[in-house]
């Protein structure tokens, strides 16, 4: 995974990203996504769902979401937005959750709108023109201003704010605890120890709010870890396959053929020959690439 620090607006996020897996994670920002190219299968809010191309999702802060991209590569536009950004502003929106079940379903007219700023938002961020703070955060206020008129929503209880920040922190330490050992041999009853919960119970929260048990989890970290060694190079398989934590090789060859329909050494091999492919590509190229002349060559105004 690359971090990406962004210093020109505190509270902002702004990237293109193509992938083809990202394990759950969480973050503290609540994440639009425009997918702008290809599909992605996403694993979320208890369910999995197929988003097509120029769907647009949003994801809560601290809600956990996973990502597969089944037939090739995926890019998106990501734009992430901590509450307090859009606090600073608009207070109630920290008591905020929209009823979205999959992607947000905006109506043609309404969908071209948003597209439109989020576009927009970009231009300004990625330009860095003078006073692009003012432009793209203007576009972003706009756009969340836009989302509490036309998809529905409700103000969160004060028990289930509190029972949101319990569920979210319990399953950041668990996230921090497989990134911390996800090398060596990991099990939940350790885990469930220093938590002081049972083992079933921590089970049933895995698998409640990552849709996979606690294994699985665990087998998409060293895969994701397995993908970055490949790609980073330098190191023979057998090596990556002990750095990122597989019990044995062939262990290690099956998480490979199940996630990518690929061996480890196909998927080297592939990597190998995709020249000029979009992930190597900067922010501007792709966001001229995509938007340069209008979105997919139609005008949005």
């Amino acid at each position: 995974m690359e971090i990406i620090q962004h210093l020109q607006i505190p509270g902002v996020k702004l990237f293109f990203e193509t992938l083809e897996y990202r394990e759950a994670h969480i973050h503290t920002e609540i994440e639009l996504l425009w997918i702008v190219d290809g599909e992605l299968t996403v694993c979320s809010r208890g369910g999995e769902w197929l988003a097509e191309q120029d769907s647009i999702l949003l994801f809560h802060s601290m809600e956990p979401h996973e990502f597969h991209s089944r037939k090739g590569a995926c890019t998106f536009l990501c734009i992430q937005m901590l509450p307090s950004f859009l606090a600073h502003v608009f207070s109630p929106v920290r008591q905020i959750y929209f009823d979205v079940p999959r992607e947000i379903p905006f109506g043609e007219e309404q969908g071209k709108q948003f597209r439109k700023k989020l576009i927009q938002a970009a231009d300004w961020y990625l330009h860095k023109r003078l006073g692009h703070e003012l432009g793209c955060s203007g576009l972003l206020y706009l756009a969340v201003q836009q989302l509490l008129t036309d998809i529905p929503w409700h103000i969160q209880t004060k028990n289930e704010m509190s029972e949101q920040k319990r569920r979210s922190e319990r399953l950041e330490r668990l996230m921090e605890y497989v990134e911390q050992n996800y090398m060596h041999r990991i099990r939940l009853s350790d885990f469930a120890q220093q938590e002081g919960l049972s083992v079933g119970y921590l089970s049933h929260f895995v698998k409640k709010n990552l849709r996979q048990s606690f294994q699985e989890y665990v087998d998409s970290v060293r895969f994701q870890k397995a993908c970055r060694l490949v790609e980073l190079g330098g190191l023979r398989l057998l090596d990556v396959s002990e750095e990122s934590g597989f019990s044995d090789y062939r262990y290690f060859t099956r998480a490979f053929v199940r996630r990518t329909g690929k061996t480890p050494e196909e998927y080297r091999m592939d990597l190998e020959q995709q020249t000029g492919y979009p992930e190597h590509m900067n922010e501007l190229a792709l966001y001229a690439r995509y938007f340069g002349d209008g979105y997919g060559g139609k005008s949005l105004v």
